[in-house]
């Protein structure tokens, strides 16, 4: 009886079901073995030095059969990072990489080890951060620590030494309003961010000409006074006309569903395009 291969590969060792022939051989797998599951069409070789089992993962067949592995964005989704819309497959291919139809997302190549067939968390962020529009980067980068992926410290000491211009945007961690902006987005719903409303001051968000929707830091409501400061503001806001959603931070990163559901119920009822009180 055949010893299936998940027995005696360890899962992080075939991520998506793609595997090294090297790790085949170091678990015991001769190479007339490996001919045999090839023949059995138990195994697929995608190119030399590769093979994808039966239920290999298709974005993760694509990156190797390309000439890379699964990178990027594309890499942090499928180890539990936000996913990004859209079919693109982002790939990492070394210096040394053969080249072929994914070129790869641009990155540190010199600096990562691609020994699996789809990036770790630490090596995709390596690459992501050359790679992705900066809001996406910190949604992505966002989402991986609050859930437990990475932590923040773990994030910073990675990216040392990459210049200020990565350390600069590392200080905009843990802002949920980048968020907000790219699953708005996502939604087709056109939001204009950090708008300047007289009498007011800036708000987090306008979207259409009346819905504010403005996002409480964690800290915030330890802060009395700026509840109550933002209290009035409300009451501005409504008294020329708009109508004001306030969310906080635990409701944008781990309730969004319910927030987005009651703004697309607004946005239908066209409540975010109100005539508003004209300012003398």
């Amino acid at each position: 009886m055949r010893v299936p291969i998940e027995k005696k590969v360890p899962e992080e060792l075939r991520p998506g079901g793609v595997v090294k022939t090297r790790v085949l051989r170091q678990a015991g797998f001769t190479d007339a073995q490996i001919r045999q599951l090839v023949a059995d069409g138990v195994l697929t070789r995608l190119r030399p030095g590769w093979l994808a089992m039966r239920w290999a993962r298709a974005e993760v067949v694509e990156a190797v059969r390309g000439g890379g592995v699964l990178g990027c964005a594309s890499a942090l989704a499928f180890r539990g990072a936000w996913k990004f819309h859209g079919d693109k497959v982002h790939t990492y291919r070394s210096r040394h990489g053969r080249r072929g139809e994914h070129d790869g997302c641009p990155g540190p190549r010199s600096r990562i080890a691609s020994d699996v067939a789809v990036l770790r968390i630490p090596e995709a962020f390596m690459q992501a951060v050359f790679c992705l529009p900066p809001l996406d980067f910190l949604v992505v980068a966002e989402s991986a620590i609050h859930r437990r992926l990475i932590t923040e410290e773990e994030l910073r000491e990675v990216l040392r030494g990459y210049g200020p211009g990565v350390d600069r945007l590392l200080n905009h961690l843990d802002r949920a309003e980048s968020y907000v902006r790219l699953r708005l987005r996502a939604k087709n719903i056109k939001v204009q961010p950090q708008v300047e409303i007289k009498g007011v001051g800036r708000v987090d968000f306008l979207i259409g000409t009346s819905l504010v929707l403005e996002v409480d830091s964690r800290e915030h409501h330890e802060d009395p006074e700026a509840y109550e400061r933002d209290r009035i503001r409300d009451q501005k806001l409504v008294a020329l006309g708009y109508r004001v959603v306030r969310v906080t931070y635990d409701q944008v990163m781990y309730g969004w569903d319910q927030i987005e559901a009651r703004l697309l119920e607004i946005i239908r009822a066209g409540l975010h395009q109100r005539r508003l009180v004209p300012q003398a």
